[in-house]
């Protein structure tokens, strides 16, 4: 066992149940065992419903505050009413079954012989956080992780601290993916993707994530259970089933799917292959460049991206051309850029996307500017496109592991709360806008010429060809050749 589970020798846990006076009071699963034993200080248990989480973490708590005299625990669940359907209501059950112990149910705790004690709550809103920052535990418990806001979490973790020798506060938490708060879970348990500047002291190897379904639970009646599961709607039985992250309610792009569409590895394709530059311009708030590459079979690939902040236009242009020439390459078919960079910069007058330009030639780069169509109504439907399967059964955009920003914010947006048709701009939707630019300035999927081998990249002829009419190019604002 991991130097924060408890042994044995001390609770009773035994590879196959906890006993209490030779009876079996619990007997987790494999999958259970692996949470208990674990050893990171935040752990996550479950992701498909049926896993057996919320029993898992009680138990957790009384093996813990059973090994050790005067033990602090705390399990919290978001709102009272869960919090009493749940734990409450099963502490009296497990008492009588033989756990040693007091329930104080006014109190919502739990003593123990030896001086320990759990103590239940819920936090409905953010100033009840307040009632747990007065008071240390060794363990905190959070049950379905994904209703606490992140805020919620990190404040309440503060207060797993122990003077105690040889006891390591650990942060314990179950939940199911698809909760409104699910975006930050998935970032800092499954994808392990939170920078230095979001958080200088997250350290990946502080988080596990132990997943859990169904099947591994031999404890209930699994063919009703899946079929009660399969009655929701698709989405969320897949969601609970199958402990899928990328998909939660009021997700805008349910049509994203992380093995799918985004490579396995980076992918460097030739550099004959034309690139387009697609950009949401920002200063103070994220801006966004990626470069995407047009293959000769209708699919498309975002190779890089590039996701400014409080970097003036020339620096963006600068940069943009260094990281273009990095590539190899000296030219781009198009720059698509939102047409509020025609405005002029309040510093030089000029307007920002010469600005940018500038930045960009001086990096030796050449590339023609075209102004977006910003029609979201339409916009969104022709993004939402190129996120479905070409013919040959593979998506026909695909993002390279290196576009990170991409791939983090465009499964999180979600519908806007007064016009679903649309994304919550409130939303990190840097990444998607550009893309949405990008999907408009080109043709539905499918409709792009293959480019003839015997074609020169590059020349007028090549131009020509990837600019045709049928693939909305040519003849239209702000082409260039």
């Amino acid at each position: 066992m991991g130097p924060s589970a408890v042994s044995a020798a001390d609770s009773g846990l035994e590879p196959a149940s906890f006993k209490v006076r030779g009876k079996a009071l619990y007997t987790p699963t494999a999958k259970q065992l692996v949470f208990h034993n674990a050893g990171a200080r935040n752990v996550l248990y479950g992701g498909a419903a049926g896993g057996g989480k919320s029993h898992a973490l009680r138990w957790d708590a009384y093996i813990r505050c059973l090994a050790r005299a005067n033990y602090r625990c705390l399990l919290l669940r978001r709102t009272y009413p869960e919090l009493e359907s749940t734990h409450l209501e099963m502490v009296p059950v497990d008492l009588a079954e033989g756990l040693p112990g007091e329930f104080l149910k006014s109190d919502r705790k739990v003593t123990f012989p030896n001086g320990s004690l759990l103590r239940f709550g819920h936090c409905e809103d953010e100033a009840a956080v307040g009632k747990y920052l007065s008071t240390e535990y060794d363990a905190i418990y959070f049950d379905e992780l994904v209703t606490f806001t992140e805020k919620q979490f990190l404040m309440i973790r503060s207060r797993a601290r122990s003077t105690k020798p040889g006891v390591k506060p650990v942060i314990r938490a179950g939940t199911n993916p698809g909760g409104p708060e699910s975006h930050w879970v998935r970032r800092r348990f499954i994808w392990q993707d939170i920078t230095a500047k979001e958080d200088p002291r997250y350290r990946p190897e502080d988080y596990l994530y132990v997943p859990a379904t169904l099947d591994d639970n031999p404890h209930i009646d699994q063919a009703e259970y899946a079929a009660n599961l399969e009655s929701l709607p698709e989405e969320l039985a897949r969601a609970y089933r199958f402990g899928d992250w990328d998909i939660f309610p009021g997700q805008y792009f349910g049509e994203w799917r992380k093995d799918r569409h985004l490579s396995r590895e980076h992918v460097e394709h030739a550099r004959e292959h034309p690139r387009v530059l697609l950009m949401d311009y920002g200063y103070v708030k994220p801006g966004y460049v990626g470069w995407m590459v047009h293959l000769p079979e209708g699919h498309a690939y975002l190779e890089d991206e590039y996701v400014p902040v409080r970097v003036s236009p020339h620096e963006q242009g600068v940069e943009i051309g260094l990281r273009t020439k990095a590539r190899g390459l000296k030219r781009l078919l198009y720059l698509v850029y939102d047409w509020q960079m025609e405005t002029p910069s309040q510093d030089t007058g000029e307007r920002i996307i010469e600005t940018v330009r500038r930045g960009i030639r001086a990096a030796g780069v050449a590339v023609g500017p075209r102004k977006a169509d910003k029609d979201r109504v339409n916009g969104w439907p022709r993004f939402r496109a190129w996120l479905k399967d070409a013919p040959d059964g593979q998506p026909w955009l695909t993002v390279s592991p290196q576009c990170k920003y991409a791939a983090r914010t465009i499964p999180a947006l979600v519908s806007d709360g007064t016009n679903p048709e649309d994304v919550d701009s409130d939303g990190e939707d840097h990444a998607a806008d550009a893309l949405r630019y990008w999907a408009m300035s080109r043709p539905s999927p499918g409709g792009s010429r293959p480019v003839a081998s015997q074609v020169k990249p590059w020349s007028l002829g090549w131009l020509k060809r990837m600019q045709a009419p049928d693939a909305g190019v040519l003849g239209s604002r702000g082409a260039s050749l």
